[in-house]
């Protein structure tokens, strides 16, 4: 455990960040990030929309998966679909309402 920078891009000097499950020695790596090298140009792909060929482009995934992705996240009500519709859909996260 690392403590939190907030307001701050990730770094990799005390690893790749990661989601692990598991005994300590037996830990199972289910999902690693993208190295912080390449943090600062994905997030700048990312701001505006999103469309199914950036997602695709950033997770270097087949337009298909990109979509399951994006559908999965809006399903989880992370992602909002903007009004058009079709090849040039696009996609925005949701604003979250502090309580």
């Amino acid at each position: 455990m690392n403590k939190i920078a907030v307001g701050d891009w990730r770094k990799d000097s005390t690893g790749p960040m990661q989601v692990v499950s598991g005994a300590i020695g037996k830990e199972k790596v289910h999902f690693q990030a993208p190295a912080a090298s390449t943090l600062e140009n994905e997030m700048c792909d990312f701001i505006g929309k999103l469309t199914t060929s950036k997602w695709s482009k950033i997770e270097k995934c087949s337009s298909d998966t990109a979509l399951r992705d994006i559908q999965d996240l809006l399903n989880k009500g992370i992602l909002i679909k903007e009004s058009a519709g079709g090849r040039s859909t696009n996609y925005r996260l949701t604003e979250l309402v502090p309580s």
